[in-house]
């Protein structure tokens, strides 16, 4: 068996320096001497993913290699570090909450879903239709008031809160005084992550906060083989931890005055 830490939560911004975010995760890989994943979920018309895969993307210090599954990809560099990306989505839906479809091929029609084109119960159920994990995140602001009780009302439901590809996500952003959401104690594994803000120099804070497992890792077939373990459980709990009060209201200023002066 072999350890893994995961980011359960990344977004490989337009903003960030390709080959400082590989650094970071190939740093914290040669510290923990482990394999690391990323999860990449990314939003909509983003294709980041794609992009290293087809090699238009290039990073100037590592290498992106194929795997024989459609949904990851092996970065190797000089020091020959494991880290591992896997392809997947965040989508916005009809409530404006945000739904995780993890392990999705990024030329799967799903990979195409408009923003606020779906209901949250359609899009979890579409997403483990094609067998994906798919999991709610927390949302700075987007778990209080009606949006609250539609994620109350989902993880309610047996079809979500017993199937064990369903998750919720715990992020960053999440400050420490702010209390911990019921839901995580409803069943369903809460897999963190750091879901970075796009503001530059925000690449070195991937892997801050995310989850261990154990698995019998292939590395030609990594997904397939952390699915297994994070299905199973094995060994499963979080590293890292959120950010502090101060930190995060400095940051959500910083993105909030960017997304102002950009439009």
């Amino acid at each position: 068996m072999t350890t893994c830490f995961v980011d359960g939560h990344v977004h490989l911004q337009s903003v960030y320096d390709l080959d400082r975010f590989l650094d970071r995760a190939a740093h914290v890989s040669k510290r923990a001497s482990a394999p690391v994943f990323l999860w990449f979920v990314e939003n909509w018309g983003d294709r980041a993913f794609a992009a290293l895969r087809d090699g238009t993307w290039v990073p100037s210090r590592h290498r992106v290699v194929a795997t024989s599954e459609v949904e990851s990809l092996r970065v190797e560099s000089a020091e020959g570090e494991g880290v591992f990306l896997v392809s997947g989505r965040q989508v916005v839906t009809t409530e404006n909450l945000e739904v995780l479809i993890v392990g999705l091929s990024p030329d799967d029609e799903l990979a195409g879903v408009a923003p606020r084109a779906a209901a949250a119960d359609v899009l979890l159920r579409r997403g483990l239709a094609k067998d994906a994990l798919v999991g709610l995140p927390w949302g700075f602001g987007k778990w209080l008031g009606p949006r609250g009780r539609t994620v109350d009302e989902v993880a309610a439901r047996p079809e979500f809160r017993n199937e064990p590809r369903f998750f919720f996500g715990d992020i960053l952003a999440r400050c420490r005084p702010w209390p911990e959401p019921s839901v995580f104690r409803s069943g369903p594994p809460v897999l963190p992550g750091t879901d970075p803000l796009p503001l530059v120099g925000f690449e070195d804070r991937v892997l801050r906060y995310g989850f261990r497992v154990e698995a019998v890792l292939d590395p030609d077939r990594p997904w397939r083989s952390l699915r297994s373990a994070v299905l199973a459980r094995a060994g499963l709990e979080p590293f890292g931890g959120p950010d502090g009060l101060v930190a995060t209201i400095v940051n959500q200023t910083r993105y909030r005055l960017r997304k102002r002066s950009a439009s």
